[in-house]
């Protein structure tokens, strides 16, 4: 409600008042589309926020105008005195009794460092988001997008002495961690996530290297990587790990155990390994598990058996016996009934009731 429409309702009560009644119907008809104009108003208003596709803020924040959304704010306990200390150090653990692997470098291999070029870093320089913030350094993002013409030539000086160097900078490495509570109710480490808040230097730095050095990749990668790939989805590791079961039902005397492994404060990746057994032979699909648990006990990752979950698949008639658990370090893997993988509900009787209807 504007000033004219409260003006326009003024109008309209003195008008009651009068007893007029040719008053009062003009009085009325004037506020009716008095208030029309405002409402139109804010109807373009609002559709601004949408006509531009490419800028989800701005959808976004037409989204919370229009449903009146507030998000609520989580705050983390401050009756705790040490808890920054305490999520320092958890959050740091597994630089601890870490053993580093180095090897004498081959004379007789040159290697080049790679050499970036100003038009390469005025590149990045342009394409830094403004509207994010910034890092720990304090450097802004619309510094860095709007004097990109003047930093080209001193951040690639920097980048090229860093890799020629083999060192970064402390000022680039800085990073600061703010735990992140997953639900309302966070009382244990475990129960915050962590996330990075990095320079914005450094993450243009990364971005030109890693342009570098995924050229440089040969064309034998893992298939079964996803991540990080073009042309590669969710979609993808979900049929990878669906279809060679599928493929291998159509056999007789078959069954399917698939272990959905979660691997700690390893960007909730979870690992799904497809056992595929026949005639009741499950040497092949245990000795799997346990060369996966030990490489990543020597890899500095930890399984974790309280949230890794089994799924069996099993339409034989004659199912011979119950199947024996799995062990994980001692812990019993739990068995489930179905599992939600990627997004994905997968059920023991792979049918799309469970997923259809929580969608």
């Amino acid at each position: 409600m504007n000033s004219e429409v409260r003006l326009l309702l003024k109008a309209r009560d003195a008008a009651f008042k009068s007893g007029d009644t040719e008053d009062y119907s003009r009085a009325r008809t004037n506020l009716k589309w008095g208030i029309r104009k405002p409402k139109h108003a804010h109807k373009l208003h609002i559709e601004e926020h949408f006509h531009n596709n490419s800028d989800p803020r701005q959808m976004w924040k037409g989204t919370q105008t229009i449903t009146d959304y507030k998000p609520s704010i989580q705050s983390l306990p401050t009756s705790n005195a040490f808890l920054p200390d305490e999520l320092n150090h958890f959050f740091a653990r597994f630089d601890k009794g870490v053993i580093q692997h180095t090897r004498n470098a081959d004379s007789s291999t040159v290697v080049h460092p790679i050499s970036l070029s100003p038009t390469e870093v005025h590149s990045a320089l342009s394409r830094v988001d403004p509207s994010k913030s910034a890092g720990p350094d304090g450097i802004r993002r619309r510094v860095l997008r709007t004097y990109a013409d003047q930093l080209a030539q001193v951040f690639t000086d920097i980048f090229n002495l860093s890799l020629s160097q083999a060192t970064v900078p402390t000022c680039l490495k800085t990073t600061t961690i703010i735990p992140v509570p997953k639900h309302s109710s966070a009382e244990r480490m475990n129960d915050f996530r962590h996330v990075a808040l990095t320079p914005i230097v450094m993450k243009c730095f990364e971005k030109l290297v890693l342009s570098h050095l995924i050229a440089c990749l040969p064309p034998t990668l893992d298939p079964h990587q996803f991540a990080y790939r073009p042309n590669r989805s969710t979609e993808d590791a979900i049929s990878t790990a669906i279809h060679p079961a599928l493929t291998h039902l159509d056999t007789s005397n078959t069954n399917i155990r698939m272990l959905f492994i979660d691997l700690s404060s390893a960007f909730n990746t979870v690992v799904p390994v497809v056992g595929r057994i026949s005639n009741n032979d499950e040497s092949a699909y245990r000795e799997e598990i346990q060369s996966l648990s030990a490489w990543c006990s020597m890899n500095n990752l930890t399984l974790k058996a309280t949230k890794t979950k089994e799924l069996m698949v099993d339409f034989r008639k004659s199912s011979s016996s119950r199947h024996s658990p799995i062990y994980i370090s001692g812990s019993e893997v739990k068995h489930v009934s179905s599992f939600k993988f990627l997004g994905v509900h997968i059920s023991e009787d792979l049918s799309w009731h469970q997923n259809t209807s929580t969608l």
